[in-house]
């Protein structure tokens, strides 16, 4: 060869290309599978030892219990049967309040003079409240309402004039509820006799 050019190193005989190229040498066997080929078909690893000499066991998961629930197919089930059976009950009787059963003066009543106010009811009533306007709507002084039971009644101290009246009442009836209503009513007129001519 020529001086100044290096010879090109030589190629071994298991490193010559194959079909072109470079071929690669054939991966050995771990040393560990070599060691096992060797051993006895009838050999069985020792179980690892902790430090303190006891064998290692496999510490054991436990999960906590499943709860089921109710599928939702129930729960509509269940809702519909209720919706049925409450349809089926017969409705019970609405709970009728106390009402005014009769009083003195009378609705739309004519009297000639009113000394006292008298409300009758259908069942004991407390914390009666009454107030007598005249047509004007001015208010007219009555006395202390007081209640025997059923009865309401208060004193008109001042003779009324003749006109138009209205009493206003208002009473707790014995189912605890407030019932309230109107009395109109009319007080005459002494009539005047014409003088002979």
């Amino acid at each position: 060869m020529a001086a100044g050019h290096p010879r090109p190193p030589r190629v071994r005989g298991r490193d010559r290309l194959r079909n072109g190229q470079q071929a690669r040498p054939a991966p050995r066997a771990p040393a560990s599978a070599l060691t096992l080929a060797a051993l006895p078909a009838s050999w069985t690893p020792a179980p690892r030892a902790r430090p303190s000499g006891r064998p290692f066991r496999r510490p054991v998961m436990t999960l906590p219990p499943l709860t089921v629930r109710a599928p939702r197919i129930r729960k509509a089930a269940l809702a519909a049967l209720a919706c049925l059976l409450v349809l089926a009950l017969p409705a019970a009787p609405a709970h009728a309040h106390d009402k005014l059963k009769s009083s003195s003066p009378a609705k739309d009543a004519e009297v000639s003079s009113v000394e006292e106010i008298e409300l009758e009811y259908t069942a004991s009533v407390k914390f009666p409240f009454i107030v007598l306007h005249d047509a004007a709507g001015g208010q007219i002084t009555l006395g202390e309402p007081e209640t025997d039971g059923p009865k309401v009644s208060a004193a008109v101290p001042e003779p009324l004039a003749p006109g138009s009246y209205v009493i206003a009442w208002r009473v707790v009836s014995s189912d605890g509820h407030p019932i309230e209503g109107e009395i109109p009513f009319t007080v005459k007129g002494e009539a005047t006799s014409s003088a002979p001519a």
